[in-house]
């Protein structure tokens, strides 16, 4: 493996009970209030649609999310409950609602890339929207389904998921010239078929399941875990809190330019592209252009990249 570091910091994107609720608030508002469009708020009237209510009911079942209970405060030894400061007791909360939130947000996943495709007429919601739904549906996260306190929960998990662990491939053609790079679909950047990491995965097993994801190629039988680079990176969020995260990204070759590669899920991948391996920019920088394209990630890895090109694809 060829580890790589950068101190490249970037802006990324923001995103019980009653006690449970007083927790979360937090104790200064932004004078700004962000419009939302009229269609995300009725939600009351959305959950009375029938066609909604049962997609939500059918999707809170898979996803195991009726059962979500918040653990409550620790107690010691004899069986009394410790002393919990409120910075103590908002951590708890946050870290608990977060693990659900990933739960919720393969829901709306499949959602959108599945019960929408089925049924048109069902609203497309942003993932705040699809989440306060769920939340009404659930009687211990009811107190937290207004949007203020939603939008405070999505802002600690996209830091969470800032500091998480990705996973990826670098696919090589035969005479290793060549790479394939993706375009997410809303994505104006191309960049590494990759995903986070999900707490059941392995690094391999988690870029065997992305790139089949993303490109529909199996790479199970040419992934070599010694053949792989890592970037670090460091992220910083619009609240100045600083996060850290890993991308591990395997090697895998020699896989023909004519092998058919397509997106198995629907509006993740708008365009999957071969590269040449000496056209692409490289640098500490996380952003670089090329002709009229721009790269995500891409600069930082393709100077590790090329070093390792040198040292073992003649050996192959």
């Amino acid at each position: 493996e060829i580890p790589l570091m950068t101190g490249a910091v970037f802006q990324s994107r923001p995103g019980q009970s009653t006690d449970a609720q007083e927790a979360i608030s937090s104790p200064r508002r932004s004078g700004g209030k962000r419009s939302k469009p009229a269609a995300e708020l009725s939600g009351d009237q959305l959950l009375k649609r029938p066609d909604f209510a049962a997609c939500l009911e059918k999707l809170i079942r898979k996803f195991q999310l009726k059962n979500l209970r918040l653990e409550s405060q620790r107690k010691g030894r004899r069986g009394k409950q410790m002393q919990e400061t409120d910075k103590a007791k908002k951590l708890r909360i946050l870290r608990q609602v977060t693990d659900f939130l990933f739960r919720i947000e393969r829901a709306h996943w499949e959602y959108l890339d599945q019960h929408r495709k089925d049924n048109p007429r069902l609203p497309s919601l942003r993932f705040a929207s699809f989440a306060k739904h769920v939340f009404l549906r659930i009687p211990m996260l009811a107190p937290l389904s207004k949007m203020e306190d939603i939008g405070t929960l999505l802002k600690h998990f996209s830091r969470v998921k800032a500091g998480t662990r990705s996973c990826g491939a670098i696919i090589l053609n035969p005479s290793c010239d060549k790479c394939v790079l993706v375009r997410g679909f809303k994505s104006s950047a191309f960049g590494w078929p990759k995903g986070k990491v999900e707490h059941w995965e392995s690094d391999a097993t988690c870029a065997i399941r992305e790139v089949q994801e993303e490109v529909g190629l199996d790479i199970s039988s040419l992934l070599n875990e010694t053949d792989s680079i890592s970037l670090k990176l460091q992220h910083k969020d619009t609240n100045g809190i600083t996060t850290r995260s890993v991308l591990r990204l395997f090697i895998i070759r020699p896989v023909s330019e004519d092998t058919p590669l397509c997106c198995t899920t629907k509006n993740e991948i708008s365009e999957i592209r071969w590269f040449d391996v000496n056209q692409l920019p490289s640098g500490s920088s996380l952003v670089g252009r090329k002709a009229d394209n721009s790269f995500w990630l891409v600069p930082p890895v393709v100077k590790s990249l090329r070093h390792w090109l040198r040292v073992k694809a003649p050996r192959g």
